[in-house]
Formats: structure tokens, sequence, C-alpha cells
């Protein structure tokens, strides 16, 4: 019986005799050829410093890897992880026999907390009077609120990065202007004047 033949070239023989006349043989080779070599995931999405696997199957079965710019830069084995310090796109590439293929990476940064100041300028003055509010969202936020002890601030606010301002004529007397930001995954923030 023939057992099942191992990746590469083979060479079968048949001899047949018989008495009184020289041997006959026929021999045929066959060629069985590595299965199709895949590396997975094919794409994936990770921060800096956070590992990154891979898996590799068909080939031959033996696997080597490498990229550039991870720690570690080689490996070998049907798996392997390693870390990028830098954000973008990273190719892993994988070898197996005379198979190669990859698995493409993007890198992201770490989210930061969001961060907001508050201005009030001028900070009193004589009624009637004018003040510009300047708040100053950071790191993204998703959303801000302003609110006041006279609810004459109050509201959705800008929460893109950078300065943004708006002029009020507040009634006499003491007011407090506060500004909240929130960011998906971090507490919310706030500055008051």
């Amino acid at each position: 019986s023939l057992g099942t033949p191992s990746i590469g070239s083979h060479l079968y023989t048949i001899t047949c005799t018989k008495s009184g006349y020289a041997p006959v043989s026929d021999s045929r080779s066959v060629t069985i050829n590595a299965p199709t070599l895949t590396c997975n995931p094919a794409s994936q999405s990770v921060q800096v410093n956070q590992n990154v696997t891979v898996t590799a199957s068909g080939g031959t079965g033996s696997f080597s890897w490498t990229t550039t710019g991870g720690t570690p830069t080689n490996g070998s084995g049907a798996s392997f992880i390693t870390q990028y310090a830098s954000t973008g796109a990273k190719t892993i590439n994988v070898n197996s026999g005379s198979q190669n293929t990859s698995c493409n990476v993007t890198v992201t940064a770490v989210p930061q907390p969001p961060t907001v100041s508050l201005i009030a300028s001028p900070g009193s003055g004589t009624y009637p009077t004018t003040i510009t509010l300047t708040w100053t969202p950071g790191n993204t936020p998703n959303s801000c609120t302003a609110t006041s002890s006279t609810n004459d601030w109050t509201g959705k606010k800008s929460p893109t990065n950078g300065a943004h301002s708006e002029t009020l004529t507040p009634t006499a007397g003491a007011h407090t202007y506060t500004i909240i930001c929130n960011k998906s995954g971090f507490s919310p923030i706030s500055d008051t004047q």
C-alpha cells in the first residue's frame, strides 16, 4: 500500500520478473506541492507598544518571520508576536519553503485624556461691560458643554482642538463660568473662571 507522500518530488518504480526473462520496470515521478501559505489575520489595528500576534498555516509547516521596526524583528514557528514603537502601516512577512506572504498592521497612537482651559477677559469690569470667554480643548474631546452661575453661557460648545471665543454682556454681580469636556474612555475634564 502507498502511504501519504511528503511534500516534494517522489520517484516510484515497479519491477516485474519472470523466469527466463530479464526483469522489466517502469517509473513515474510525482511532485507533491505544499498547501498555499497564509498569514492570519490578513490585517489588524493595534496601538503603539501593544502586542501584535499573527499565525501561519499551509506551506511546508516550517515558518520564518521578518518585519521592519518591530521588537523583535524576526522569529520562527507557527505564530509570531512583536510590538511597534511608532505609528503607521507595518508589514509582517512570513516564509515557508519557496512561498512568501504577509500580514498588514496599522499602528495607532495611544489615546490621551482630554484637556481644556477657560479664560475670561477681562476678569472684572464696571457694568455695563463685555467679557470674552476663550476655551481651548486638547486631545480631541468628543463634546464640550458650558455652564454658568447666571445661565448666560450654557449649552454645547465646540470640542475641536484649539482656541474658541464668545463675547458676553453679563449682568452686574459675580459670575462663574465652567466648561466641561468629555472623551470616551476618560473622566470628564473641566475648567472654571
